[in-house]
């Protein structure tokens, strides 16, 4: 299994819990726009990139549609499988990065009405945006983090004297390139923003393993755990949870493969 599998593999229970706290606002407003602007609707068949413990996937299959999911982490699709399971609907998985998956493999059975990708790294470049126009006939959808404000985040990286996040690349750059990448491949690009902020309240170790699975590509050492559980310990209200309030603006980034310049 591949380094960047086992990061999601840790990450996977997170994304149950966040799974069974059921829908917020956001995600109901990203479904709606999805039926407006891209067509989903009952019947259709939908390709979820990088799909987790299917938040979405297990919404379309829901409401009738086809659904094939795909993802690098064994432990994310579990968990997808089990939430999909008591939709009693039609769906598939496909365990893999999405620069591996073939376009025979993810498009069996016949090309998608619709495919997304939300805050996944895996469509990231010229080919995977290509690959995934490839095996739609309708509309791709893209949704990207432009703005991201996160104020705990920044007084953990104080608490434990590491530095300032160093991006290789900003936000507003990383969406640019997703809208080249498509126009690259021959489609227009659409694009809507909106504001996505959300409050959790964690545990002090919950809380300590989110910050060092977001801070570091492998968990550090015992030594560090223990400083951010402490920090996070000293963090907790009175009744021993840690708010965590994310300020956000999303890009949504969509376009029509059957309707070339």
């Amino acid at each position: 299994m591949s380094e960047t599998a086992e990061k999601w593999d840790r990450a996977a229970e997170s994304f149950q819990k966040s799974f069974d706290r059921g829908e917020d606002e956001y995600n109901a407003a990203l479904v709606e726009f999805l039926k407006d602007k891209c067509g989903l609707a009952p019947g259709k068949r939908v390709l979820d990139i990088g799909c987790g413990v299917g938040k979405y996937g297990a919404r379309f299959a829901a409401m009738g549609c086809a659904v094939t999911l795909t993802d690098i982490s064994p432990k994310m699709l579990e968990y997808a499988e089990k939430n999909l399971k008591k939709t009693g609907g039609v769906w598939r998985t496909i365990c893999g990065d999405w620069k591996d998956i073939t376009e025979g493999e993810a498009a069996a059975g016949g090309e998608f009405d619709l495919a997304i990708s939300t805050f996944s790294p895996g469509v990231c470049d010229a080919e995977t945006v290509k690959k995934m126009s490839a095996v739609t006939d309708g509309w791709c959808f893209v949704a990207r983090f432009y703005k991201w404000e996160d104020e705990l985040a920044a007084l953990f990286r104080r608490r434990l004297g590491l530095p300032e996040k160093q991006e290789g690349r900003s936000l507003e750059d990383d969406c640019g390139e997703i809208i080249q990448y498509v126009s690259m491949a021959g489609f227009t690009p659409l694009v809507a923003y909106r504001d996505y902020c959300w409050s959790d309240r964690r545990t002090p170790g919950d809380t300590a393993e989110r910050f060092l699975r977001r801070a570091f590509e492998d968990m550090p050492g015992e030594e560090m755990e223990q400083t951010a559980i402490c920090t996070a310990e000293e963090l907790a209200g009175d009744d021993g949870l840690v708010a965590d309030e994310v300020k956000t603006k999303v890009a949504w980034i969509y376009w029509q493969t059957n309707a070339q310049q």
